[in-house]
């Protein structure tokens, strides 16, 4: 019997030379040739050991951070559906990542970074968890304070600004422009002992907090160079502001257009909306799904009874490890305040699963394929018929679970 890849077990120290190769091939024969770096250093002289904490607005932040504080190796705490491909897993653990399952209780991943920290590991954490839709932070789970205290490390800061527009999530192509990497002591060991945890959650999430489209109103010179700077944008853009209809947008090279009623706005090299000869609604897309988001509040505030439902396939983590997921089956799935609920077919079974709505709970959203959840050690990723559904799940899970913390924090207040 072949036997089943885990993503779970210890990690160690990061490799240097691992390190040294990465950062070879991945910035100076890539990245560095698109995002041009500046470093701010706050700082001073980074100790031996410490943990350093990053806003989150692309996939490449872990490269610019350790960029930033080359040539320190830092073990990042990263997203457990990484390690779901052996390789690519295998990979990560000798970089020393520690995996996570985002948004639900993970003992494993504590103990691994309590034990890296004892072994002297320099930490990386992006407490933001999520890649943002639309380069702004998203929120901090509440827990960040607490946890920090325990690692009894300075805490340092690693900022980016202009990262976003590098390679926001939904783009399928990487930009070029340029990225500011502020580094600055958040917290000595004695100040994290005397500091509550309600002091350092706050600390961290105005220190961590970003908005790429402000920090831009602020540097007229910058530009990001795409030909297909508005590619993609339907993917999160799934309602037309001029006729009301859903996934009906389009997209090609900057322009963005509704085949519903012709609607039409071009994108420039500073993310902001040129209008086509139609009333002007939004200056950028920021905007656009800011509005979306503000609907889909209204609606789930609205009534008790907001509720979400659809056919989706059913994929579950890959069990040997080639490949990130497997196809498991197919069925239906239903999210309201009470929680997710999919019933249908599982490895050639019938399967029931309810996720009940919790303090933690989120829907993450996964690019032109789903969304996707882990409960306890478990993963699902439901993949509706049209991908672009998926946006509406992912904005409708975080206002439930906003009203659900609202309402925990009434009855422990009672």
């Amino acid at each position: 019997m072949k036997k089943i890849y885990s993503s779970y077990g210890k990690v160690n120290l990061p490799s240097k030379a691992l390190f040294k190769t990465i950062r070879f091939f991945v910035w100076e024969l890539w990245l560095k040739h698109k995002a041009k770096i500046k470093i701010i250093n706050q700082a001073g002289q980074l100790p031996k050991q410490y943990v350093i904490v990053c806003n989150h607005p692309s996939a490449f932040d872990m490269f610019y951070c350790s960029y930033a504080t080359w040539p320190n190796t830092t073990s990042f705490v990263t997203n457990r559906y990484y390690m779901f491909d052996r390789r690519i897993g295998g990979l990560m653990k000798k970089a020393g990542c520690i995996p996570k399952s985002l948004f639900t209780a993970d003992i494993e991943s504590v103990k691994n970074t309590i034990d890296m920290a004892n072994k002297g590991a320099i930490l990386g954490f992006m407490p933001e968890v999520r890649l943002s839709m639309y380069g702004e932070l998203e929120g901090l789970p509440e827990s960040t304070g607490r946890f920090f205290k325990k690692l009894n490390l300075p805490v340092y800061l690693c900022h980016l600004d202009g990262s976003f527009f590098i390679k926001p999530k939904w783009a399928k192509k990487i930009r070029k422009g340029p990225v500011e990497v502020t580094l600055k002591k958040l917290f000595s060991v004695e100040e994290l002992k005397e500091a509550t945890p309600d002091l350092v959650q706050q600390t961290m999430e105005e220190a961590l907090y970003y908005n790429d489209f402000e920090w831009l109103k602020n540097h007229p010179e910058v530009r990001y160079k795409s030909k297909t700077i508005a590619e993609n944008l339907e993917s999160i853009l799934y309602e037309c502001p001029h006729c009301n209809e859903k996934f009906c947008l389009t997209s090609k090279g900057n322009t963005v257009k509704c085949t519903n009623c012709g609607y039409t706005v071009k994108v420039d090299d500073r993310y902001a909306f040129v209008d086509c000869g139609y009333p002007h609604y939004f200056d950028n897309f920021q905007l656009w799904f800011k509005a979306q988001k503000q609907k889909i509040a209204d609606q789930v505030n609205a009534k008790d009874n907001f509720e979400l439902k659809s056919k989706v396939k059913l994929s579950l983590q890959s069990n040997r490890g080639k490949g990130f997921v497997r196809e498991a089956g197919e069925g239906t799935v239903t999210l309201n305040t009470k929680g997710l609920t999919y019933s249908g077919s599982k490895d050639g079974e019938q399967y029931d699963l309810f996720i009940p709505m919790h303090d933690t709970f989120y829907l993450c959203y996964a690019k032109d394929k789903g969304f996707q959840t882990f409960y306890g050690k478990d993963y699902y990723m439901f993949n509706p018929a049209n991908a672009h559904e998926s946006v509406l799940w992912y904005i409708a899970s975080e206002q439930l679970s906003n009203n659900f913390k609202k309402l925990l924090k009434t009855d422990n207040n009672r």
